[in-house]
């Protein structure tokens, strides 16, 4: 097993002193291009990183504006409620307060005459 190492390592060793690779191409090779190609992959995860979280935040802002859509619609749903209500609140003390003059001129208009005033003369 030593014997195949040390065979496989004499011969990878010739090839690269036989084919004439220089230095500077070893030191580009073994220590540049390593580097490129670490600070792509960086850059490519930072990339996808902001990009999730771009995507996040607007996800985030979508939430939040249906959220207060849904709260303004629970108020004015509430506001327009409360007027109806109101409105009808309104016409039947307008209609009670028809029914009690109709019922009480009369009533009145007894007891006036039971003193002895005139109903027609009498100012309010």
């Amino acid at each position: 097993m030593n014997e195949l190492l040390q065979i496989v390592l004499r011969q990878y060793c010739e090839t690269c002193e036989s084919s004439g690779y220089s230095f500077f191409w070893n030191v580009i090779k073994d220590f540049i291009l390593p580097i490129l190609i670490a600070g792509f992959a960086g850059y490519m995860v930072y990339w996808a990183f902001v990009k999730e979280s771009r995507r996040d935040i607007l996800i985030e802002q979508a939430r939040k504006d249906q959220e207060h859509k849904d709260k303004l619609f629970y108020f004015s749903a509430l506001v327009k409620s409360c007027t109806d209500i109101t409105i009808k609140q309104k016409e039947f003390i307008e209609d009670l307060a028809k029914e009690i003059d109709k019922q009480l001129k009369p009533f009145l208009e007894s007891l006036l005459v039971e003193q002895g005033t005139d109903w027609e003369k009498e100012q309010f």
